[in-house]
């Protein structure tokens, strides 16, 4: 499902059940979308898992996600994101990321007609 609140705000919410014969889970998905001022966005994000037996000692998973992007130009963008997750395969895991990206072909691009 998703929902706009306003014309720079969006919330998707999903659902999914997975049937396995090893083992099914439950999995409720969530993010927020914002476009702020100044070429900047930011997106939250929040993922969780629910099995149907024990995986590892573990009865359910979860994922918590941010990021914070900023395009100055259509040929530069800058972008921070950070996630943390408890699952049966790491009690806790902490990542981050930094990006800069430059679309080189972009001038090139405007100019073909």
């Amino acid at each position: 499902m998703r929902l706009l609140a306003d014309t720079r705000t969006v919330l998707r919410v999903s659902y999914v059940r997975l049937l396995a014969p090893s083992n099914g889970y439950h999995s409720l998905r969530t993010s927020l979308a914002r476009q702020l001022p100044w070429q900047t966005s930011a997106t939250l994000e929040a993922y969780a898992y629910f099995y149907d037996h024990l995986l590892l000692g573990y009865r359910s998973s979860a994922v918590y996600a941010g990021t914070l992007a900023y395009q100055p130009s259509r040929s530069w963008r800058f972008s921070w994101g950070a996630s943390v997750a408890r699952t049966p395969y790491a009690a806790l895991d902490a990542q981050t990321l930094l990006r800069v990206a430059y679309d080189f072909g972009y001038s090139n691009r405007a100019g073909a007609r």
